[in-house]
Order: structure tokens, then C-alpha cells, then sequence
């Protein structure tokens, strides 16, 4: 073997070696951040098992012996199965209006053919820059206007106003990207613009809507703002303002809080496994696409 071979041989050598070093670099820092996201959820299901004597005097360590009686008086006597139920009609509601208003105006926007889009994607833009809290004493007036208070379709109306340009401006960069060529060919072919956006751009750009409205679910779902402002009858808190019932005025009751807060979290933790196949599987059809 000349030297080059040798040489050569010792080039791959360093850069295998360079691999698993930086292999074993990336799972220690992505298991430092698994642990670190993973402890606090962890740590809530031990005190949900727990009794508060327990939690009070070891809250740090798993539970002696578990008690299921948290998750049973949270579902029973806090009512949270009611705010779980609200919770779910509330996001599938929000969520369909986003799906069906969104797209279509994702997709003319995205036409350079329509006048006055300039102005209304900067009116878009501009209420992105729009804290929340600046719009509630307006948003309080006119939902007490059309006697839209202590109801859930004032809520949703709420949430489809303020998180609607966010979708719209996320669907929009996906048809932006779809090449015109295919608009193009499906016109020759004696496509209209609705049928083009019906069977072409809108399968196409499927994934970022998904993403989008996967995106809004969580927050509709974990919000606590929009419910304190607009909600007054118990029947009618979702479950981030129905776990304030498990605060008393001198004590919190810290293993049923617990118990809520797993089970807040599980829904939308199995719509996001769900969910997140179809989303790998149209992102790669999106990649194929653009290829």
C-alpha cells in the first residue's frame, strides 16, 4: 500500500472519529434537554399521587404509596371532566372556523391579481404586533355589545379574530412557494380558480395548515386570559380557568391540582402523536412536491 493509501486510510479514520464525537456531543445536550422538559411533568404526576401531608413534607421524590383519589375528586367533585368537555368543544370549533375562513384567504392573498392585498396583509401584520391584553377592554365592550359575555361562542369568536392572521400568514407562505407552473398547466387544462384551489393548492399546502392549526389548538387550549375575561358561570370554564378552583382562599390543594393538570395535558398530547404521523407524511409529500 503506497502513501496515499495510508494517508487516505487515516483521513477516514478522523473523520469517523469526528462523527461519534459529535454524535455523542448531540445526545448528551439532547438528552440534557429531554430530562430538563421531561422533570417538570414528571414531577407533577408524583404530587398528583400524592396526599398533601406527603406533598408538603417530601415533594421531590415518588410516592410512597399512590393515591388515585386525586384524579378522582378532581373529576368528581372539581367538575373537571365539565371543563375538559368545554375545552374540547371550544378548540374543535375555533379550529373548524380557522379551516374553513383561513385558506381561502391565504390564497388570494397570495395572488398578485388581487387588489388591495398590500394593505390588507400590512392590517394583517399589524394586529400580529397586537398584545392581547391591549384588546381586551375593546373586545370586553363589544361582546357585552351583542350580549356575547358568559358564552362559549363569544369565546370563539375571541379566539378565530386574534389568532386568524397567523394562519392565514403561515397557509399564505405555502401557497407562495407552490410553483406557478402548475397553476399554469391546470388553467390549460380548463381548471377554474376555484377547482384549482380546491384540487391542487390546497392538498399542496395541506401541511402548513395542519402545522397552523395544530399551533392554535394548543394555545386556545392552554389559554387563561380570553376565558377570565368573557366566562362568569362555572358550567362554562375550559381547563386552565377550572383549575383555579382547586386554589381556596388559604390553601391550594396541591395533589387534585396536580391530577387536573395531568389530565389537561393528556389530551392534547394524544391528538399530537395522532396527528403528528399525517403531518410527517405531508411534509414529505410537500418536499417531493417541490423537488
Amino acid at each position: 500500500m503506497g502513501f496515499r493509501g495510508v494517508e487516505y486510510e487515516e483521513l477516514v479514520r478522523r473523520h469517523r472519529r469526528k462523527e461519534v464525537l459529535v454524535a455523542i456531543l448531540a445526545t448528551t445536550l439532547l438528552s440534557i434537554v429531554a430530562m430538563a422538559v421531561a422533570y417538570p411533568l414528571v414531577w407533577v404526576a408524583f404530587m398528583s399521587l400524592k396526599s398533601q401531608s406527603e406533598i408538603f413534607a417530601n415533594p421531590w421524590t415518588p410516592p410512597t404509596k399512590p393515591r388515585f383519589e386525586n384524579y378522582v375528586y378532581a373529576l368528581q367533585a372539581g367538575g373537571f371532566l365539565q371543563y375538559l368537555k368545554n375545552s374540547a368543544v371550544v378548540v374543535a370549533l375555533v379550529v373548524a372556523l380557522m379551516a374553513l375562513l383561513a385558506p381561502p384567504a391565504a390564497y388570494a392573498l397570495s395572488r398578485p391579481s388581487l387588489r388591495g392585498r398590500k394593505p390588507v396583509l400590512y392590517v394583517l401584520l399589524a394586529s400580529m404586533f397586537i398584545a392581547p391584553h391591549v384588546t381586551m377592554v375593546p373586545l370586553y365592550e363589544i361582546m357585552r355589545y351583542f350580549r356575547l359575555i358568559d358564552t362559549h361562542l363569544g369565546l370563539v369568536m375571541a379566539y378565530v379574530s386574534s389568532g386568524i392572521p397567523y394562519v392565514i400568514y403561515i397557509v399564505r407562505s405555502a401557497f407562495l412557494m407552490i410553483p406557478k407552473t402548475l397553476e399554469e398547466a391546470a388553467r390549460v387544462d380548463g381548471l377554474s380558480t376555484i377547482q384549482i384551489y380546491l384540487r391542487i393548492m390546497l392538498p399542496i399546502a395541506r401541511p402548513a395548515l395542519f402545522v397552523a392549526l395544530i399551533l392554535e389548538a394548543l394555545f386556545v387550549w392552554n389559554d387563561f386570559l380570553y376565558p377570565l375575561i368573557l366566562l362568569r358561570s362555572k358550567d362554562l370554564f375550559t381547563v386552565p380557568y377550572g383549575l383555579v378552583i382547586f386554589r381556596g382562599m388559604y390553601m391550594i390543594k396541591y395533589g387534585p391540582l396536580s391530577a387536573g393538570i395531568m389530565l389537561a395535558t393528556l389530551p392534547m398530547a394524544a391528538t399530537y402523536i395522532v396527528v403528528s404521523r399525517y403531518l410527517r407524511s405531508g411534509v414529505a409529500a410537500w418536499m417531493g412536491i417541490k423537488g
